[in-house]
Protein backbone atom coordinates (compact mmCIF):
# COMPACT_ATOMS: atom_id res chain seq x y z
CA UNK A 1 0.00 0.00 0.00
CA UNK A 2 2.71 2.46 0.83
CA UNK A 3 4.19 1.53 -2.28
CA UNK A 4 1.32 1.93 -4.35
CA UNK A 5 0.80 5.94 -2.76
CA UNK A 6 4.23 6.56 -3.66
CA UNK A 7 3.85 5.54 -7.05
CA UNK A 8 1.19 7.93 -7.29
CA UNK A 9 2.43 10.77 -5.70
CA UNK A 10 5.62 10.35 -8.22
CA UNK A 11 3.07 10.43 -11.18
CA UNK A 12 1.10 13.34 -9.68
CA UNK A 13 4.37 14.79 -9.85
CA UNK A 14 5.68 14.34 -12.99
CA UNK A 15 1.95 15.37 -14.34
CA UNK A 16 3.11 18.30 -12.75
CA UNK A 17 6.36 18.66 -14.06
CA UNK A 18 4.98 18.04 -17.43
CA UNK A 19 2.04 20.92 -17.84
CA UNK A 20 4.53 23.45 -16.11
CA UNK A 21 7.89 22.58 -18.03
CA UNK A 22 6.48 21.18 -21.38
CA UNK A 23 4.72 23.03 -24.05
CA UNK A 24 1.32 22.47 -24.38
CA UNK A 25 -0.14 18.87 -26.71
CA UNK A 26 2.73 17.44 -25.48
CA UNK A 27 0.62 14.12 -23.79
CA UNK A 28 -1.77 14.69 -27.08
CA UNK A 29 1.26 14.90 -29.57
CA UNK A 30 0.02 17.80 -30.93
CA UNK A 31 1.41 18.87 -34.59
CA UNK A 32 4.69 20.60 -34.85
CA UNK A 33 7.03 21.95 -31.85
CA UNK A 34 5.08 19.42 -28.74
CA UNK A 35 5.08 16.53 -31.01
CA UNK A 36 8.48 17.00 -31.67
CA UNK A 37 9.47 17.33 -27.95
CA UNK A 38 7.53 13.90 -26.94
CA UNK A 39 9.15 12.36 -29.96
CA UNK A 40 12.69 12.73 -28.03
CA UNK A 41 11.20 11.08 -24.98
CA UNK A 42 9.60 8.25 -26.80
CA UNK A 43 13.07 7.75 -28.56
CA UNK A 44 14.52 7.31 -25.57
CA UNK A 45 12.34 5.51 -23.76
CA UNK A 46 12.28 2.85 -26.42
CA UNK A 47 16.07 2.93 -26.34
CA UNK A 48 16.83 3.26 -22.71
CA UNK A 49 14.29 0.98 -21.66
CA UNK A 50 15.30 -1.68 -24.30
CA UNK A 51 19.00 -1.29 -23.19
CA UNK A 52 18.73 -1.91 -19.44
CA UNK A 53 17.64 -5.44 -20.10
CA UNK A 54 19.66 -6.68 -23.21
CA UNK A 55 22.91 -8.04 -20.78
CA UNK A 56 20.58 -9.58 -18.72
CA UNK A 57 18.99 -11.51 -21.41
CA UNK A 58 22.24 -12.35 -23.22
CA UNK A 59 23.65 -13.48 -19.86
CA UNK A 60 21.03 -15.36 -18.30
CA UNK A 61 18.99 -16.64 -21.09
CA UNK A 62 21.71 -17.82 -23.73
CA UNK A 63 24.46 -17.91 -21.36
CA UNK A 64 26.84 -15.17 -23.12
CA UNK A 65 29.69 -13.73 -21.10
CA UNK A 66 29.39 -10.29 -19.75
CA UNK A 67 31.97 -9.03 -22.49
CA UNK A 68 30.32 -10.48 -25.21
CA UNK A 69 26.88 -8.90 -24.07
CA UNK A 70 28.91 -5.35 -23.50
CA UNK A 71 29.58 -5.93 -27.28
CA UNK A 72 26.78 -5.91 -28.45
CA UNK A 73 25.88 -2.46 -26.86
CA UNK A 74 28.87 -1.31 -27.75
CA UNK A 75 27.58 -2.34 -31.45
CA UNK A 76 24.50 -0.28 -30.92
CA UNK A 77 26.54 2.56 -29.71
CA UNK A 78 28.30 2.64 -33.67
CA UNK A 79 24.86 2.30 -35.28
CA UNK A 80 23.85 5.66 -33.57
CA UNK A 81 26.78 7.40 -34.45
CA UNK A 82 27.06 6.18 -38.25
CA UNK A 83 23.19 7.08 -38.55
CA UNK A 84 24.18 10.54 -37.60
CA UNK A 85 26.81 11.06 -39.02
CA UNK A 86 24.95 9.87 -42.35
CA UNK A 87 22.06 11.82 -41.75
CA UNK A 88 24.66 15.34 -41.11
CA UNK A 89 25.71 14.81 -44.88
CA UNK A 90 22.74 15.93 -46.20
CA UNK A 91 22.12 19.32 -44.73
CA UNK A 92 19.48 20.45 -47.60
CA UNK A 93 17.21 17.30 -46.91
CA UNK A 94 14.19 17.71 -44.86
CA UNK A 95 14.55 17.16 -41.49
CA UNK A 96 11.32 15.48 -40.65
CA UNK A 97 11.95 12.70 -43.78
CA UNK A 98 15.25 11.75 -41.40
CA UNK A 99 13.07 11.67 -38.34
CA UNK A 100 10.19 9.22 -40.21
CA UNK A 101 12.99 7.25 -41.31
CA UNK A 102 14.82 6.78 -38.27
CA UNK A 103 11.82 6.48 -35.55
CA UNK A 104 10.72 3.54 -38.39
CA UNK A 105 14.31 2.11 -38.16
CA UNK A 106 14.52 2.27 -34.32
CA UNK A 107 11.29 0.37 -33.84
CA UNK A 108 12.44 -2.03 -36.37
CA UNK A 109 15.31 -2.76 -34.10
CA UNK A 110 13.45 -2.74 -30.81
CA UNK A 111 10.97 -5.09 -32.25
CA UNK A 112 13.57 -7.36 -33.61
CA UNK A 113 15.69 -7.54 -30.18
CA UNK A 114 12.41 -8.50 -28.51
CA UNK A 115 12.07 -11.23 -31.05
CA UNK A 116 15.23 -12.68 -30.35
CA UNK A 117 14.66 -13.30 -27.39
CA UNK A 118 12.37 -15.91 -28.83
CA UNK A 119 15.25 -17.17 -31.29
CA UNK A 120 18.80 -16.59 -30.38
CA UNK A 121 20.83 -13.89 -28.54
CA UNK A 122 22.62 -13.55 -31.35
CA UNK A 123 20.20 -11.84 -33.25
CA UNK A 124 20.14 -8.94 -30.86
CA UNK A 125 23.08 -7.48 -32.33
CA UNK A 126 21.93 -6.75 -35.82
CA UNK A 127 19.06 -5.57 -34.39
CA UNK A 128 20.19 -3.52 -32.42
CA UNK A 129 22.73 -2.19 -34.90
CA UNK A 130 19.73 -1.00 -36.22
CA UNK A 131 17.82 0.16 -33.45
CA UNK A 132 21.02 2.77 -33.41
CA UNK A 133 21.29 3.80 -36.82
CA UNK A 134 17.67 4.77 -36.25
CA UNK A 135 17.96 6.34 -33.51
CA UNK A 136 21.34 8.54 -34.39
CA UNK A 137 19.57 9.69 -38.04
CA UNK A 138 16.43 10.84 -35.73
CA UNK A 139 18.05 12.75 -32.54
CA UNK A 140 19.78 15.41 -34.38
CA UNK A 141 17.02 15.98 -36.87
CA UNK A 142 14.55 16.77 -33.72
CA UNK A 143 17.33 19.06 -31.95
CA UNK A 144 17.39 20.84 -35.43
CA UNK A 145 13.67 20.94 -35.73
CA UNK A 146 13.22 22.34 -31.57
CA UNK A 147 15.11 25.34 -33.05
CA UNK A 148 13.48 25.86 -36.07
CA UNK A 149 10.06 25.59 -34.45
CA UNK A 150 10.84 28.25 -32.24
CA UNK A 151 10.76 32.00 -31.81
CA UNK A 152 14.53 33.01 -30.96
CA UNK A 153 13.10 34.10 -27.34
CA UNK A 154 11.96 30.60 -27.06
CA UNK A 155 15.07 28.72 -28.11
CA UNK A 156 16.14 28.49 -24.58
CA UNK A 157 13.13 27.07 -23.01
CA UNK A 158 12.19 24.57 -26.17
CA UNK A 159 15.92 23.18 -25.64
CA UNK A 160 15.44 22.32 -21.79
CA UNK A 161 11.93 20.95 -22.03
CA UNK A 162 13.47 18.93 -24.95
CA UNK A 163 16.41 17.52 -22.54
CA UNK A 164 13.64 17.12 -20.05
CA UNK A 165 11.79 14.90 -22.38
CA UNK A 166 14.65 13.31 -22.98
CA UNK A 167 15.53 12.03 -19.37
CA UNK A 168 11.80 11.85 -18.32
CA UNK A 169 11.14 9.37 -21.52
CA UNK A 170 13.86 7.37 -20.17
CA UNK A 171 13.23 7.26 -16.71
CA UNK A 172 9.59 6.12 -17.22
CA UNK A 173 10.21 3.46 -19.70
CA UNK A 174 13.07 1.50 -17.75
CA UNK A 175 11.13 1.94 -14.21
CA UNK A 176 8.11 0.39 -16.05
CA UNK A 177 9.77 -2.38 -18.08
CA UNK A 178 11.92 -3.33 -15.21
CA UNK A 179 9.08 -3.56 -13.12
CA UNK A 180 7.35 -5.71 -16.06
CA UNK A 181 10.44 -7.70 -16.25
CA UNK A 182 10.46 -8.41 -12.53
CA UNK A 183 6.80 -9.25 -12.33
CA UNK A 184 6.27 -11.12 -15.99
CA UNK A 185 9.70 -11.85 -17.49
CA UNK A 186 12.05 -10.38 -20.07
CA UNK A 187 9.45 -11.05 -22.94
CA UNK A 188 7.05 -8.78 -21.17
CA UNK A 189 9.36 -6.11 -20.72
CA UNK A 190 10.74 -6.34 -24.29
CA UNK A 191 7.20 -6.07 -25.53
CA UNK A 192 6.84 -3.18 -23.93
CA UNK A 193 9.43 -0.94 -25.39
CA UNK A 194 8.83 -2.05 -28.53
CA UNK A 195 5.40 -0.55 -28.44
CA UNK A 196 6.73 2.35 -27.07
CA UNK A 197 9.15 2.21 -30.27
CA UNK A 198 6.16 1.43 -32.12
CA UNK A 199 4.37 4.29 -31.09
CA UNK A 200 7.01 7.00 -31.99
CA UNK A 201 7.59 5.46 -35.52
CA UNK A 202 3.75 5.97 -36.02
CA UNK A 203 3.62 9.45 -34.44
CA UNK A 204 6.69 10.30 -36.25
CA UNK A 205 5.41 12.39 -39.22
CA UNK A 206 3.63 14.80 -36.54
CA UNK A 207 6.66 16.46 -36.21
CA UNK A 208 6.25 18.43 -39.19
CA UNK A 209 4.67 21.90 -39.54
CA UNK A 210 3.81 24.45 -42.00
CA UNK A 211 7.14 26.17 -41.26
CA UNK A 212 9.41 22.95 -40.64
Amino acid sequence: VLALLAALTGLAGVGYGVRALMPRGLLRLRRGLPAVIAMRGLLFGAMGGTEAFIPLALTTRFGFRPTTAGLVLTAGAIGWSAGSWWQGRFPGTSRVRFVVAGAGLHAVGVAGVALSLHVSGWLALPAWIVAGVGIGTAFPALSVLVLRLSAPEAQGTNSSAMQISDTLGSSLAVGIAGALVNAAGLNTGAACTAVIAIVAALAAHRVEASHA
